[in-house]
């Protein structure tokens, strides 16, 4: 069973909303949320951080794709599956460090 819903009659883009009942109390919970502690802003400037964590999504045939950057029509970046994700994080751990003493060391000069 979905519940389904509009708020917004004859208006090009949007259209009719579905909630499988099932989600309902948890669909609820966030829009409550929302109403009682603010909605976030649409052009808030989010963090790199916060970017990567909301496009950070894996699809059916376990692809893998993030994005770095918030801009409309800023292209994700691609992994084929969750074993090279894995190795991309492990081999950017490793590179992290390095790369923040090489900045650190830059800026003291």
């Amino acid at each position: 069973l979905t519940v389904v819903f509009s708020t917004t009659e004859n208006r090009k883009g949007y259209g009719k909303q579905y909630i499988p009942v099932d989600e309902l109390k948890d669909v609820l919970s966030v829009l409550q949320d929302a109403s009682e502690n603010g909605i976030e802003e649409e052009n808030e400037i989010l963090t790199t951080a916060e970017t990567v964590k909301r496009s950070l999504v894996q699809n059916d045939d376990g692809e893998i794709r993030f994005k770095t950057e918030q801009t409309k029509g800023k292209k994700p970046t691609l992994i084929a599956n969750q074993e090279q994700f894995a190795d991309f994080v492990k081999t950017l751990s490793q590179y992290v460090p390095k790369i923040i003493s090489k900045v650190n060391s830059l800026k003291q000069k």
